[in-house]
């Protein structure tokens, strides 16, 4: 499809300054807009980074406002919800001791794509487990 208007992604988690543990997972949450709407099936992909390694990908199809209702037993077997791509997540298992920058990077649409601006995490070592007697 050719559409207009510009394609955003963000970053809702993790919240940046955040500290974990290694080997630590973390959660990745991405947002995605396209200013002017998109139409159903429309769909882009997302690339989650650690500095400048890619973490991996997610595909987003856009939705047209109207989707089933999971919780529906035929009495309302639709609902409305708001038009757009929705979120993609994707979770970082066994991440490293360091420090960094997390950005999305969105792509699709007619060779439109936009990257967020950086979330900065550390992953600090654990400590040392405790011997058995030793407080």
């Amino acid at each position: 499809n050719k559409l207009g208007g510009l394609l955003k992604v963000w970053i809702d988690a993790p919240e940046n300054g955040s500290t974990y543990r290694a080997p630590a997972t973390v959660r990745l949450l991405a947002g995605v807009d396209l200013a002017g709407g998109g139409h159903a099936g429309d769909t882009v992909t997302i690339d989650f980074f650690a500095n400048t390694n890619n973490l991996g990908s997610r595909e987003c199809v856009w939705h047209d406002g109207i989707k089933p209702n999971p919780h529906s037993r035929d009495a309302q077997p639709m609902i409305m919800v708001a038009a757009g791509f929705g979120g993609a997540d994707f979770t970082w298992d066994d991440a490293p001791t360091g420090s960094y920058a997390l950005t999305v990077k969105v792509s699709g649409l007619s060779g439109l794509s936009a990257v967020s601006a950086p979330v900065n995490i550390n992953i600090v070592p654990s400590p040392p487990p405790q011997s058995a007697g030793h407080p």
